[in-house]
């Protein structure tokens, strides 16, 4: 233990916190840490957090059971088609209020839940990593409105949260 902190709380890198270690004051991905970048080059790499909070804002979320019949449960994103549908997630068992297709502008974030200690944990969220780290807690990344992983709760579409770093979690790249 370190400053009253198991070691387990402790990090090497991207540290804003004194009780969690040196202090670097990193709070966003370098490019040898980018995991997007790392394994797809190019023009290609982690969300920031604020671009994860653009995505939900402009989009309407629904979420599906079986995801164009593959058995697959997640959410799909929307481009919105008006203002009033912005920001709007649909919850399970809900009906859209307007006509949203697989044929729309649309993403898909499987529910896949996260890892833990090498097996599966909290098996029905979604949770997208992004490239910024949650200030107040730095070994945490964190979902909107503060900084870090956006996370799906199902059936509750959005909501706050924590991952470990530590947590085995998707990654949805983004392109320059």
């Amino acid at each position: 233990s370190e400053n009253g902190y198991s070691s387990i709380y402790m990090v090497s890198k991207y540290n804003i916190s004194e009780k969690h270690g040196t202090i670097d004051n990193l709070t966003t991905l370098e490019v040898d840490d980018d995991a997007v970048i790392q394994n797809w080059g190019g023009a290609w790499r982690m969300p920031t957090h604020e671009e994860q909070v653009e995505l939900i804002n402009n989009s309407y979320g629904v979420y599906t059971k079986d995801y164009n019949a593959t058995g697959v449960p997640g959410i799909m994103l929307f481009k919105a088609k008006n203002d009033r549908d912005k920001g709007i997630c649909i919850y399970v068992n809900k009906t859209p209020s307007y006509s949203y297709s697989l044929a729309d502008a649309h993403i898909f974030i499987p529910v896949s839940g996260w890892m833990t200690g090498g097996k599966l944990d909290i098996a029905d969220d979604a949770t997208l990593w992004s490239s910024s780290l949650k200030p107040n807690r730095p070994n945490n990344v964190m979902s909107d409105p503060e900084c870090g992983a956006i996370m799906f709760f199902t059936p509750n579409i959005g909501g706050d949260g924590s991952v470990f770093r530590w947590n085995g979690v998707n990654i949805r790249g983004v392109c320059k």
